[in-house]
């Protein structure tokens, strides 16, 4: 451990549980009062230079809330422990499709929707884009090897969509990324199989579940 965390654990028990605590309500806080105006303010600033704000919010909305992750990586990496940072990435996937998805209709009901949420055609696109990104993203890590051939086709295919935010460029590159999960997940098919074992915990043959 190094940095914050180290700090924390140099706490004792019944002091370090309060710090963790105000620190999750104190990030929680400082989310609460800047959300809105930094929303604000990008859309005014991309109207003002005739940007798309629809892709604003898709691309720099991300890349402004995620760069601390990005910089913690990056310390990570520098130190010489990929794994750990490669696990943060997925830590934080895990948490957009989990807690972050979960909470969207549940912030849509607070605003003063119904109680489902509906989605137009481009959210739509966006989701299925967002969903073959993942599988590939499984398919690429199931031999827990990253590859750089696997990483040049997301950011190809990423990159394309971006410099070309059509819809058929998007369902194109969503069918793209999602014929490539599934030849590497056939490809595969063997690191797979303890994958699957491990999270749904069936044990092979004569072997107790983990």
């Amino acid at each position: 451990m190094i940095g914050v965390p180290a700090g924390l654990l140099t706490l004792r028990p019944e002091r370090r549980r309060p710090a963790i605590a105000s620190l999750i309500v104190g990030a929680g806080a400082v989310v609460l009062a800047i959300a809105n105006p930094f929303a604000d303010a990008l859309l005014a600033t991309g109207t003002s230079f005739g940007l798309d704000p629809y892709f604003l919010i898709q691309s720099v909305v991300p890349l402004a809330t995620e760069a601390p992750e990005y910089v913690i990586v990056a310390v990570l990496v520098a130190h010489h422990r990929p794994a750990q940072g490669l696990a943060l990435f997925l830590a934080s996937s895990v948490s957009q499709w989990t807690l972050g998805m979960g909470a969207l209709p549940l912030a849509y009901l607070a605003g003063g929707g119904g109680p489902s949420m509906p989605l137009a055609g481009r959210e739509q696109v966006e989701i299925a884009l967002t969903i073959a990104l993942t599988l590939f993203a499984v398919a690429a890590l199931a031999l827990l090897k990253p590859e750089r051939v696997d990483a040049a086709i997301v950011v190809a295919v990423m990159a394309f969509q971006f410099a070309y935010p059509a819809t058929f460029v998007r369902v194109a590159a969503a069918f793209i990324l999602l014929v490539f999960a599934i030849d590497l997940l056939f490809d595969r098919r063997r690191a797979i199989r303890p994958l699957y074992r491990a999270v749904f915990g069936r044990g092979t043959a004569g072997q107790p579940n983990i």
